[in-house]
């Protein structure tokens, strides 16, 4: 069932919520119980605040349904990676984890080789670096403040970067200089729904490429994470290299 919360019209023009909205809530959440309690799963709007989110996990708990996410709106909060609890714990999260790192897998990246991300903040971000993970890749986190010429490539090229996670913003810097890097082999762009560039493609194409994969190779990709160990390298950053050549610290 999937519970979105409902807008109004204020004089002035402006979205607000009906005023009886919370009891409302409450009625509708209890209502969906007695009709199947075994079979409850709620699927939240992420207009929703958090007073409201809390309410209705509260009220779940109390009713012993278990299944709980919250999704953004069609069209909006792109990139957004939310669940019942605000981290990427939830089942639906670790899908889309899963993917992205099965999409790794599945053109070629293996345990220990570096990957890379240049791109703004944002939760793209974080599908990306928990995905490349999930492959038992090395994040090489990047900032979009390095020009190409010298800090961004310099930096491509000591790492041995294999694959880049880059945004659309930020692609017009590795188009410069992708004839300078050798050793890599696979540009994931975010934020683009084609691309025609060299070795490029979509996360979502990377995404798409995973659900595939795990469709024959599930087990095998899990016994990626299996192996890991704790002396495992998990991530190479750069410092900032005033006074020399800049060093990445494991």
């Amino acid at each position: 069932t999937r519970i979105t919360t409902p807008m109004v019209k204020t004089d002035a023009g402006a979205d607000q919520r009906p005023s009886t909205w919370d009891a409302t809530l409450g009625m509708v959440v209890e209502q969906l119980h007695r009709m199947a309690p075994a079979e409850t799963a709620l699927i939240c709007s992420a207009r929703m605040t958090n007073e409201e989110l809390y309410m209705v996990r509260s009220l779940s708990k109390q009713l012993g349904i278990t299944k709980m996410d919250v999704v953004p709106r069609k069209g909006e909060n792109d990139g957004m990676l939310v669940s019942d609890d605000r981290n990427p714990n939830s089942t639906g999260a670790k899908m889309i984890l899963g993917k992205t790192g099965a999409g790794l897998a599945a053109i070629g990246i293996k345990p220990g080789d570096r990957v890379s991300i240049l791109a703004e903040g944002c939760n793209n971000w974080i599908i990306s670096e928990l995905g490349l993970l999930y492959a038992g890749a090395v994040s090489v986190p990047l900032s979009i403040k390095l020009e190409e010429a010298n800090d961004l490539l310099f930096r491509l090229r000591h790492a041995d970067v294999k694959a880049l996670f880059v945004s659309k913003n930020q692609l017009p810097k590795v188009v410069k200089i992708v004839d300078q890097l050798p050793d890599l082999e696979h540009i994931i762009v975010w934020g683009m729904e084609t691309t025609d560039v060299a070795m490029a493609q979509t996360l979502e194409q990377l995404k798409a490429r995973g659900e595939e994969y795990l469709k024959e190779h599930e087990e095998a990709f899990l016994e990626i994470g299996r192996a890991l160990k704790n002396d495992d390298y998990a991530t190479i950053t750069y410092t900032s290299g005033t006074t020399a050549d800049p060093k990445g610290v494991v």
